[in-house]
């Protein structure tokens, strides 16, 4: 009887074996489903710019006008770069130098600063923006009256 169960078992085995190579065989013969253009099969599908309208993929838009916080020697200065152009600088109390070295400068993007490090690529990082670099990028307070 234990002879019957095996053969039994390796018959059942074998045409599972069997049925499954059929499967892969016939998959392999039919037609990919809508390859994107210019892939071949096989190879892993190529990323598609993602696009709010649909159309092609735009350069993302940056303000013209940057704001500036930089220690050059021993004092620190704000000023406004636009189009190449550098405004006059204000000069401005230095922070202590762990917050800005020496030759480095706080740059204002939208609500956040950026530290940049000509000498230190580690030392790149998003930092607490000073009030008086987020004050440049406020619009004057109107003098509208009651």
């Amino acid at each position: 009887m234990c002879w019957a169960s095996r053969r039994r078992g390796l018959t059942i085995s074998l045409l599972l074996v069997a049925s499954c190579q059929d499967l892969a065989r016939s998959d392999a013969n039919e037609a990919p489903a809508a390859l994107p253009p210019g892939s071949a099969v096989g190879e892993p599908p190529q990323p598609q710019p993602a696009t709010s309208t649909g159309g092609t993929a735009r350069a993302a838009r940056r303000p013209a006008r940057r704001h500036y916080f930089a220690r050059e020697g021993t004092s620190c200065v704000l000023y406004t770069a636009e189009d190449g152009t550098r405004s006059a600088v204000t000069e401005t109390p230095c922070p202590d130098e762990s917050t800005l070295a020496r030759g480095e400068r706080i740059r204002l993007a939208g609500k956040i600063c950026f530290r940049e490090s000509p000498e230190h690529r580690a030392r790149e990082v998003p930092v607490v923006c000073p009030s008086v670099l987020t004050a440049l990028d406020k619009p004057p307070p109107s003098d509208a009256g009651p």
